[in-house]
């Protein structure tokens, strides 16, 4: 990924989903891992820009935030581009099926290519791939292979779906409640 003078940095976070490795540069967020990772050949360090998006995201776990607002870098094909824009267009609280989201993009591809696309997110949560599901037998259910595991999928859809309550895996807690 050509950056042009604007160097990588990677922080740590602990979230309400857990830990979280951001990485971004200084103008725009890059990638965003479960977990905590120290990426080989990027230094760690808290910029600005990652500092807003650990915000965002605990606005967003907290029900305070339902869009984010910062700027993503995506180093990706044009399909999954095109995927990720369709994703973002997706309202909070709501889901799309494969099948919705294929004929919305207007594709002849796959619902492999498509599932392929959407693991490959690299920004989870700030491109809501959660929010394109599968459906089987008339049920709706999160996408295998999410990159944080089907329960933080299903958490997410319930936590939007119950209009922001805060997140907890597996447990929900309306906000005034501490």
């Amino acid at each position: 990924m050509e950056l042009k003078g604007d160097s990588l940095r990677y922080s740590v976070y602990d979230t309400a989903a857990g830990d979280m490795t951001l990485i971004g540069t200084r103008k725009r967020l890059v990638k965003v891992l479960f977990g905590s990772h120290d990426p080989s050949g990027i230094p760690h360090g808290e910029t600005t820009l990652l500092y807003d998006a650990i915000c965002e995201l605990n606005q967003y776990f907290f029900g305070q935030r339902k869009r984010f607002d910062l700027p993503l870098l995506l180093d990706c094909e044009d399909w999954e581009r095109k995927v990720y824009e369709y994703v973002l267009s997706i309202p909070y609280g709501e889901t799309r099926t494969e099948k919705e989201a294929l004929q919305a993009l207007s594709s002849r591809k796959s619902v492999q290519a498509l599932r392929a696309a959407l693991m490959k997110n690299p920004l989870p949560i700030f491109i809501p791939c959660h929010r394109v599901v599968k459906e089987e037998e008339g049920e709706t259910l999160a996408q295998e292979g999410y990159p944080a595991g089907v329960e933080i999928c299903e958490s997410l859809l319930e936590m939007e779906r119950s209009g922001g309550k805060r997140y907890r895996p597996g447990r929900y807690l309306h906000p005034s409640i501490g």
